[in-house]
């Protein structure tokens, strides 16, 4: 069973040093003191316990003295640190399936895309993108596509950009069931962008209400449902994908953002700028026929559990558990003082959710187990992600693109920042 993080002064301060000296990529994992093949947070607490005693004490475990000195002191916390986040023999030990599962976050005012592994919670990879707001990921999770202000990146499972197409305002972004396609929402162009993944190329433009943003396709991949955020208090476009029209407008009041839409198919899910409501539209007639109070001012990100049994909300610094099948609330937890973009860990046991204390640092991707209902840790680094998304793979991030985000200092140009990540910026 992992430890609940605790926050003790002595952790504290090794916590820091280890982000000082952490990760380095070596293959010695004596610091694996729970033996689940990686060096990671719980490995970390297991270690602060003894620090600081001798191996001849009651009680104390002699693998924690890694050097074999007799004392467990900083000589082998820096050991520790230099393997955390190390996986045991990864290629010839690890089983058949994904062994490594990230988490990309779209950073809008940082410009780019971060890589974490969700295992230690460590950023491996950063992609400067201008702009970031959507990201999805194809079902056998080979490629993930990226949109920024002004481009559709489609990157493949090695790290690097296999192509893109210029956009005038992306916003978000959707795939078909199939993955033969992606929809994107350009915000300025009050349109969405029907893209061939096959061809490479756009095949279709489809005109909607003012400011597209959210979108979600249909379970059978017909139908796709466009929030947009200037028409008055918002409205949602429901567009036929065979047709390419927009067979039916519906006018809201709640000044929405986003929708998700139920796996089952029956029920989309609206949030809320105004009053803390989440609308919910009947698929079937395409009306909305109720709302859920969520007790908040707004409600931002939304997310089912893999299982689709629950829904999580981010609603004014706490999440907000739903069963959507009564459309009742069923928990609430404390997060943050604000909550945004979250996303749902493929095997439903945590949350992560972009959030800003205004008395506890500031901004952050804070993760949220759902079993204790608690908030095991923030991770820094981040100014507002506008989306998040994980992946599944077979490889882990090579050395070649295990980049992190360039320090303070006199700003870089875009085509400088983005030569080695663009195949189209002549180099």
């Amino acid at each position: 069973m992992k430890r609940p993080l605790r926050k003790t002064s002595l952790a504290g301060v090794l916590w820091v040093l280890l982000w000082a000296v952490a990760p380095a990529f070596g293959s010695d994992l004596k610091s694996d003191f729970d033996g689940n093949g990686v060096v990671d947070l719980n490995d970390f607490f297991l270690f602060t316990e003894y620090f600081g005693k001798s191996t001849g004490q009651p009680g104390v475990d002699a693998k924690f003295d890694v050097i074999g000195d007799g004392r467990i002191d900083q000589s082998d916390f820096f050991i520790f640190a230099q393997n955390f986040g190390v996986r045991a023999n990864a290629q010839a030990q690890a089983p058949a399936g994904p062994r490594w599962t990230f988490l990309y976050v779209a950073d809008y005012p940082a410009n780019g895309v971060s890589v974490m592994d969700s295992a230690t919670n460590l950023v491996l990879s950063y992609m400067p993108f201008r702009g970031p707001t959507g990201i999805a990921v194809s079902s056998d999770q080979r490629t993930t596509y990226v949109v920024d202000a002004f481009t559709f990146l489609v990157l493949r499972d090695d790290f690097n950009v296999d192509y893109t197409l210029p956009l005038f305002s992306g916003a978000k972004v959707a795939l078909s069931p199939d993955n033969r396609r992606a929809f994107v929402t350009q915000e300025a162009a009050n349109n969405v962008l029907f893209i061939d993944l096959e061809k490479k190329a756009v095949s279709d433009t489809v005109a909607v209400g003012q400011g597209p943003f959210g979108i979600a396709v249909s379970p059978d991949g017909g139908s796709l449902y466009v929030v947009n955020t200037r028409s008055g208090n918002g409205s949602l476009s429901i567009i036929d994908v065979r047709t390419k029209t927009v067979r039916d407008s519906l006018q809201l009041d709640t000044a929405p953002g986003l929708i998700v839409i139920s796996p089952d198919g029956r029920w989309g899910f609206l949030n809320s700028s105004i009053g803390g409501r989440i609308s919910i539209l009947d698929l079937t007639t395409n009306r909305i026929v109720g709302t859920i109070q969520t007790g908040g001012e707004e409600v931002y990100g939304m997310g089912f559990s893999p299982d689709g049994k629950r829904l999580y909300a981010a609603a004014t610094g706490k999440i907000v558990v739903i069963d959507p099948e009564r459309n009742l609330i069923v928990d609430r937890i404390n997060v943050a003082d604000n909550t945004g973009p979250l996303c749902v860990s493929p095997d439903g046991s945590r949350i992560y959710v972009s959030a800003f204390s205004f008395t506890g640092g500031g901004a952050g991707i804070y993760i949220v187990d759902l079993a204790t209902r608690k908030v095991l840790g923030r991770i820094r680094g981040f100014a507002f992600p506008m989306d998040l998304a994980f992946r599944s793979a077979l490889s882990d991030v090579p050395a070649s693109r295990r980049t992190k985000p360039a320090a303070a200092g006199p700003p870089t140009g875009w085509m400088e920042r983005e030569r080695t990540w663009r195949p189209d910026i002549e180099k």
